[in-house]
């Protein structure tokens, strides 16, 4: 997502996070600002913290992996 001012958004930026990190779930936000998570199960938050929180419980082993990414290239 790319403002009026052709920049990058924190929230598409969140998107991309995300979705890289959980790539069995398709992340979206919808017009009412409720991020969506739909993969082995349907999760709704109200926020990216809360989604974020809610796809780690949800899927565990996705966040062990985005974590040994992350310290494999320290």
């Amino acid at each position: 997502m790319i403002n009026a001012n052709h920049t990058i958004t924190v929230q598409a930026v969140m998107l991309t996070m995300l979705a890289r990190i959980f790539p069995a779930w398709r992340i979206t936000v919808d017009d009412q600002g409720r991020w969506i998570a739909k993969g082995p199960t349907h999760v709704i938050a109200t926020s990216c913290d809360l989604l974020a929180q809610a796809l780690g419980d949800a899927d565990p082993d996705a966040v062990e992996r985005a974590v040994h990414k992350l310290h494999s290239l320290a």
